[in-house]
């Protein structure tokens, strides 16, 4: 099985899976890890099979060489968030699957860290324009991709996540999958919290946790 983590950073996934599977992990997996930054290559050309240090777009990679794609908390820092979709379904071999897991913030009012720097009267406005972009997107069935275009990471001290710009929703990801003809479906990664808690709402509206699958032959 040939699989790609794209926006690994120092990735334990590679360590992780040759560990379950032991001591037929060579000849069952081959571990391809993609980053735009190479602060932590010689680690990755440790524990990977393949590293790559440069943008994940077309032609960096052959096409349909993938069994599996994911990525974790990468997805929320990326400024072309349709073309990465096109890209990666593009390196899936037909019945791959993509998996995503990042934070999500289709919860009316739940505003990405980029915008910790606003005031509050111009995090409210943004929030009913955010409001109306998520009906108009539903409205009219095109996935929106919004990017925060000026993120806090760029006028003040960074803080964790002042430079997640792409503001993820899952019905933009759900869209995406439906126009493309791809098999679309959530993932249960909660820690099955009680309703009202906090990690229940957390799980229940600020987590992306999907699968889009590659059809075995094109529609």
């Amino acid at each position: 099985m040939a699989i790609l983590e794209f926006g690994c950073g120092r990735s334990g996934f590679p360590t992780w899976l040759r560990q379950q599977l032991g001591s037929d992990a060579t000849s069952l997996v081959n571990i391809t890890c993609q980053d735009v930054t190479a602060t932590n290559e010689a680690y990755l050309q440790q524990v990977a099979d393949q590293v790559l240090i440069a943008p994940l777009v077309r032609g960096v990679l052959h096409p349909g060489s993938f069994d599996l794609i994911f990525s974790t908390h990468c997805f929320e820092h990326v400024a072309r968030p349709e073309a990465l979709l096109h890209t990666c379904i593009s390196l899936l071999k037909p019945g791959g699957a993509l998996l995503l897991f990042a934070p999500r913030y289709d919860l009316p009012f739940y505003l990405s860290p980029s915008c910790v720097n606003l005031p509050p009267v111009s995090r409210l406005l943004l929030g009913l324009r955010l409001l109306l972009i998520r009906w108009f997107t539903r409205l009219r069935r095109k996935p929106a991709f919004v990017i925060d275009t000026a993120p806090a990471c760029l006028d003040r001290p960074f803080v964790r996540d002042a430079d997640a710009i792409h503001w993820v929703s899952a019905h933009d990801v759900q869209l995406f999958a439906h126009r493309h003809n791809l098999s679309f479906s959530l993932l249960d990664v909660s820690h099955h919290a009680a309703p009202p808690s906090k990690q229940w709402f957390i799980d229940q509206f600020g987590k992306l946790s999907v699968c889009l699958w590659k059809p075995l032959q094109p529609h």
